[in-house]
């Protein structure tokens, strides 16, 4: 008879691992959690409405590109990375992985990155692909960038009565998190924005 595969021992599953956006397990550049998903429910009071079974983890924004997998042979079953902004209520989506190339061509785990911005708090769920799948352990690994990204600038605004000067050949970094659609201009159509003025130099 064929032998049953042998299961990769794994290191003790990491304490402090949550399913649920309101009280994730924080994390840091450079540290590893060892998870089990069997355990986990599809029951979290978060503005996420699949029933796909999650656990949730927090980082926040180092200045650095910031990478999150689940690359790893201890990585039992087919898992899907997304990275959010904001509250549990009122999530948005940064960023997300199914399948990543970078570890394996036929590789079922995920990898994802993306601009942590210094000071911005990062909602990252590690989650089943498909809610009938079979469940098991992971790895999940934190990798943050070497080279600091530019610092935001200051004073910019989400009124359109008070936009933030720019010149020419002018760059500015900004995150969209802190506007709110709630302007009173003549534009009524709720969409969050920021405002930037730019005085014509009489040249194209």
């Amino acid at each position: 008879a064929t032998p049953a595969p042998t299961r990769i021992p794994v290191p003790t599953i990491s304490p402090g691992i949550s399913d649920t956006c309101a009280a994730p397990k924080v994390v840091q550049c450079g540290q590893t959690v060892y998870g089990s998903m069997t355990t986990a429910t599809a029951a979290d009071p978060d503005s996420i409405t699949d029933t796909y079974r999650d656990h949730w983890y927090t980082i926040t924004g180092p200045g650095k590109h910031v990478w999150a997998s689940t690359c790893s042979p201890y990585t039992e079953f087919d898992t899907f990375l997304e990275v959010y902004t904001g509250s549990c209520s009122n999530l948005y989506k940064r960023a997300f992985n199914d399948d990543a190339d970078v570890c394996a061509s036929t590789s079922l785990s995920s990898n994802v990155t993306w601009e942590g911005w210094s000071g911005e708090t990062y909602r990252i769920r590690v989650r089943a692909f498909s809610t009938s799948a079979p469940l098991g352990r992971y790895m999940f690994t934190i990798t943050c960038g070497t080279t600091s990204l530019p610092g935001l600038t200051t004073g910019i605004s989400d009124s359109c009565a008070a936009p933030k000067a720019i010149g020419c050949g002018q760059t500015l970094y900004a995150i969209m998190n802190s506007a709110t659609s709630v302007d009173p201009d003549i534009l009524a159509d709720g969409y969050r924005d920021q405002w930037f003025y730019f005085n014509g130099a009489g040249t194209p």
